[in-house]
């Protein structure tokens, strides 16, 4: 039985189509780094789902218990701060956005705690694609080789779309796909490798929450250029509506709406030049380092 997998075109390596086996779909390979899958208490059917994709393709994991920030004022949260989040974002976060952020900083402490290298964490809407657990054991392996360093953390969920450059090619005629370093990161967060490196920056430069933690990331990516993406993509999403981020009494259509907008176009602008300037340095320091002619 095979299974088709639409590739990207654009790319130095893209084919139109690749074929999976029935074997590679159901994920034989487990990785060896540790997975953590953020879920809410209430979230029991997610969790679910969640558990009946990992156990069938023999892949351990921790649960992390979201932090649930639906119907409590966002005072209750000593991190965060309104005027450096409007001052960034353009307006307040809602208590379910910054719930949400925190879910993912809990995440990453429990990761440093490990003493891993790398790890993954999943959020409880992923939705493992035909052979992604392939995918994996073959981006694992070429990172333990090697193949693919100087990264913080990887976007297995959306491969980028504008700012990338190629990077690697990873698996084999079966399974395979591209690396590309993504200087203008995907603002999904559904699915993401990191470096244990990465998460330690990330926790010391960005544990409070001015943005939805998407942007957070698109943000830390923009700055220092490590940050990768995969293409195709080994996960999605389910298309649940989210739990997290849902009944956000404390988010409403700011009173001030251009300014808002003016922000949200300057936030926008500034990432896109700073990954448009990263993009311009990663690729003279990579021709710095071929072979001159003699």
């Amino acid at each position: 039985m095979n299974y088709n997998f639409n590739m990207r075109t654009d790319l130095p390596s893209g084919k139109p189509e690749r074929k999976l086996t029935e074997q590679s779909a159901r994920g034989e390979h487990p990785v060896q780094f540790p997975v953590f899958l953020i879920n809410l208490d209430s979230s029991k059917q997610r969790l679910k789902v969640s558990e009946a994709q990992l156990h069938a393709a023999g892949v351990s994991f921790e649960r992390i218990l979201a932090v649930d920030g639906r119907n409590k004022p966002v005072s209750e949260f000593p991190t965060y701060d309104e005027a450096a989040a409007v001052k960034y974002y353009g307006r307040g976060l809602s208590s379910g956005e910054i719930g949400c952020y925190l879910s993912h900083v809990k995440a990453l402490k429990q990761f440093v705690k490990s003493g891993q290298q790398m790890a993954l964490i999943l959020e409880d809407d992923f939705l493992c694609q035909p052979g992604c657990w392939d995918m994996m054991a073959a981006l694992e392996a070429a990172i333990s080789d090697g193949k693919i360093s100087d990264w913080d953390l990887i976007n297995l969920n959306q491969p980028p779309k504008r700012l990338y450059s190629w990077l690697a090619k990873i698996g084999d005629n079966d399974v395979s796909a591209d690396v590309l370093r993504a200087f203008y990161f995907p603002a999904r967060a559904t699915t993401i490798l990191w470096s244990r490196s990465g998460a330690k920056s990330f926790l010391a430069e960005a544990q409070q929450p001015i943005c939805p933690v998407d942007h957070g990331f698109r943000r830390r990516v923009s700055e220092n250029a490590r940050g990768l993406g995969i293409s195709p993509n080994p996960f999605w999403v389910t298309g649940a509506a989210s739990d997290i981020s849902e009944a956000a009494p404390h988010w409403k259509k700011p009173r001030r709406i251009g300014w808002y907008r003016w922000r949200e176009v300057s936030r926008q602008t500034r990432c896109l030049t700073l990954a448009g300037w990263a993009k311009y340095d990663r690729s003279k320091r990579d021709r710095a380092m071929l072979p001159q002619p003699e």
